[in-house]
């Protein structure tokens, strides 16, 4: 299968909060991975393809939520039907947000050229 995205998928763990456009309803979630277009989730909620939402990304650095909106572009249960797998779609790409989620990606050293 052939990568389409242009941006590079981070995989991070994020708590986030969500608003369901269509209901107000409000619900809670973790990113799997997220890049400047989309963010891929695991939630409890049942989020169908085109569902409009609002997403929170609650970062440990003290400052306000990172604020962004989307849509459900894929959705799966994860197998024991409570858990779902989603992806969002950006409205916009949040280049400027996804530096300061880099700053928390957990950096692993190089073990192929050590240091000097």
């Amino acid at each position: 299968m052939v990568e389409r995205r242009m941006f590079a998928r981070l995989k991070m763990r994020i708590p986030l909060k969500f608003l369901i456009h269509t209901n107000d309803k409000i619900g809670d979630a973790e990113t799997v991975d997220i890049s400047a277009t989309g963010v891929g989730l695991v939630t409890r909620e049942d989020l169908p393809v085109k569902t409009p939402l609002e997403l929170w990304l609650k970062l440990p650095d003290h400052h306000d939520p990172i604020h962004v909106l989307g849509k459900v572009v894929w959705s799966q249960d994860l197998g024991d039907d409570t858990q779902k797998r989603v992806g969002v779609q950006l409205s916009e790409e949040r280049l400027l947000d996804l530096g300061r989620i880099w700053l928390f990606k957990e950096i692993k050293p190089d073990t192929d050229h050590p240091s000097p």
